[in-house]
């Protein structure tokens, strides 16, 4: 019997060879092909080195992602449990093979560190029989509990210092939320091992019945619109004891929710009395509170029970579409994101834990900034470095960047882009972050407000508030919870999947049909207008990852995407003549503005009104007039003339549409 068989691609030979002398040093026994020499019996060798190994380690690089010997390899490791996966490139490993936590050795200098504490501690569990765990399967019913005991390590097998690193080689954990078809909750837990003794991971694996078919839905009672939270509603206690979960559920009365407690030495999640109408729960540094939004207000309840205090009451996006996020401080205070709405503006406000009025701490800078709001504030480093993310106003991830920033000197970085939603574990010096529905970790130094190392993959598919049908609830967040000592939680879910429209044909006697094409698959259409000679119809596709301008010509049945660029494409109106189209667009400087093009996709897209500021298409006049908002009033752009102001109120106005004639102008009255 061999410890370790070593998949990896013959590239990256020289590059390995130090793993392997570390690894020997530690008393492992390896088999690599170093020596062998190929001939007609190599591939049996390799066969049966697999068969005798006790543990299989794949080296993830470059050259071996796209290596079909090393996925050969590991297909056997993957099915024996005995897989532990290594990078020293940062690369993104097929599918299949990306649902174990890996080792980032990408800036491991041969010594020892957390990074390769991390790796022998994911060959011990193997060695000792308790493998490495897939995230499991959607529908999985099934409730264990495995609790590990202590294995003695013989000693030729560990250097000297067998003691794993409690700051760097922390197991992390997860809680596993599957929504939809089954509605089964299936919860897993890692708790790391305590340094002062070598023993394996312990893992705790429970369900909680929630979505369809259940009695509870994860989220607050905003989240009762898209179904799905568009802010955490998950967190763990700092001492990963306990987890607090906000879910609503259909009353006589209508959708209610209220905070549950699941702790992890008991059989059920039990209702927090004082809750109702509670969401995006948060606990203080010390355990003993817990926060949470009701409404326009920040509230607490201490976590032994008791009675409810409103912290502010006037917390202006969550009485309109739901919190922003909040952290509690170990200073006492909290911060937490809101959106002016008067200034179309999110910013990051702090109050005292005890009550009081709110102060800004950082919002864009609407002159300068691409950011149309800052959110998922998380204070680190006893309270003087803030972590957030920043979101433009078209919402594309991929320009979304994870800020830092120091609340003693003012000093501001950016430390991530593609990347929202940032939490910080304490004790692993982890920053996790999610990237398009992609939990991550990365090593942080607060000191100097910079990055260690290079990012890693941990889950994949986590439930995000990305590619939302309505942009106010497009914050980022994910359901992700982290305690100080590297426990997680998480939900499944990725991204909004999308939903599936039906473009109706309503007659004059009000009698709707859906409109009957072979041309126009399920999508989520938005926005249709037909042309003024009624032989076509224009609309928008919401596809989860921006959305896309289409002509569809009723006559032929044929459908056209037209090639706008940019990642929001929204709002298509025809001109009088229907030759063109008028959208607004990202395309350029990631401000959505208006732009023309012809009809039938043989020009170029063309800004028409250049601004600062975003604009959002509304009507084209049979005059040639173009209406669109601009901040919260309604502009207007003649036909040979210059942009401006063409109504102004105190509301904000939206939907706006001329008569046929374009001598009137038409708003939702609830607007004016």
């Amino acid at each position: 019997m061999v410890d370790i068989f070593l998949s990896y691609a013959s590239q990256d030979r020289e590059r390995v060879l130090p793993l392997v002398e570390a690894l020997q040093q530690d008393g492992f026994s390896i088999w690599w092909d170093r020596n062998i020499r190929p001939g007609p019996s190599f591939d049996r060798e390799i066969e049966s080195a697999i068969q005798d190994a006790s543990c299989m380690i794949v080296v993830w690089s470059e050259y071996s992602i796209e290596s079909e010997w090393v996925r050969n390899e590991i297909d056997e490791g993957v099915r024996r449990g005995i897989l532990v996966p290594v990078f020293i490139d940062d690369v993104l490993p097929p599918l299949a093979y990306r649902r174990r936590q890996a080792a980032n050795l990408t800036s491991w200098d041969g010594g020892r560190d957390g990074a390769y504490d991390m790796l022998l501690a994911g060959i011990d569990a193997v060695l000792e029989g308790k493998g490495q765990p897939d995230k499991n399967e959607q529908g999985t019913a099934t409730a264990t509990r495995s609790q590990g005991h202590p294995v003695d390590t013989p000693p030729s097998r560990r250097r000297a210092s067998t003691t794993i690193s409690k700051t760097k080689a922390s197991m992390l954990a997860g809680i596993c939320l599957l929504l939809g078809g089954g509605g089964i909750v299936t919860t897993w837990i890692i708790m790391r091992p305590e340094p002062s003794a070598i023993q394996p991971a312990h893992v705790i694996r429970f369900t909680i019945p929630v979505g369809e078919g259940a009695e509870l839905y994860l989220g607050g009672e905003r989240d009762t619109v898209w179904g799905r939270p568009s802010s955490r509603s998950l967190t763990l206690s700092n001492d990963g004891k306990s987890l607090i979960y906000s879910a609503w559920e259909e009353a006589a009365d209508g959708r209610k929710s209220r905070l549950y407690v699941r702790r992890l030495d008991q059989e059920r999640a039990d209702p927090i009395v004082g809750s109702e109408g509670a969401s995006n729960p948060f606990f203080s540094p010390d355990d003993a509170w817990i926060g949470f939004f009701v409404g326009s207000s920040i509230r607490r309840i201490p976590t032994a029970g008791g009675n409810v205090e409103t912290i502010i009451n006037d917390v202006m996006s969550t009485g309109r579409f739901g919190p922003r996020g909040a952290t509690w401080g170990d200073d006492g205070t909290i911060v937490y994101g809101d959106y002016d709405l008067s200034k179309r503006l999110g910013g990051l406000y702090r109050v005292a834990a005890s009550g009081g009025d709110a102060a800004l701490v950082a919002e864009p800078d609407p002159e300068t900034s691409k950011f149309g709001g800052y959110l998922q504030p998380h204070l680190v480093h006893g309270g003087r470095v803030l972590l957030f993310h920043g979101l433009t106003r078209t919402y594309n991830p991929e320009v979304a960047e994870i800020m830092a920033l120091d609340l003693d000197t003012g000093t501001q970085k950016t430390l991530l882009t593609n990347a929202m939603d940032p939490q910080y574990a304490v004790e692993t010096g982890q920053l996790l972050f999610v990237r398009q529905g992609s939990l991550m970790a990365v090593g942080f130094d607060p000191d100097r407000l910079a990055l260690v190392g290079k990012p890693v993959i941990v889950l994949e598919d986590v439930m995000q508030a990305l590619g939302m049908p309505n942009t106010g609830w497009e914050t980022g967040a994910a359901q992700v919870a982290i305690s100080s000592g590297g426990h997680l939680a998480y939900v499944q879910g990725g991204a909004y999947p999308g939903r599936t429209t039906a473009i109706m044909r309503v007659s004059l006697e009000g009698e709707a049909e859906s409109l009957d094409s072979d041309s126009l698959i399920s999508m989520s259409y938005a926005h249709p207008r037909l042309s003024p000679q009624g032989d076509r119809l224009a609309f928008d596709v919401h596809q989860g990852r921006g959305s896309s301008i289409y002509v569809h010509d009723l006559d032929r049945d044929v459908t056209k995407q037209l090639d706008t660029g940019g990642f929001a494409n929204v709002g298509p109106s025809w001109s009088p003549d229907g030759q063109y189209i008028a959208f607004s667009s990202d395309r350029e400087d990631n401000v959505a503005n208006l732009y023309r093009m012809a009809a039938d996709g043989n020009t170029e897209p063309e800004r028409i009104a250049p601004s600062d500021q975003p604009q959002y298409m509304s009507s084209w006049s049979s005059e040639g007039v173009i209406a669109y908002l601009q901040g919260s009033d309604i502009w207007a752009l003649p036909p040979d003339g210059e942009p401006a102001p063409l109504f102004t109120s105190e509301a904000r106005e939206t939907h706006v549409s001329f008569s046929p004639d374009g001598r009137w102008l038409a708003m939702p009255p609830w607007q004016r």
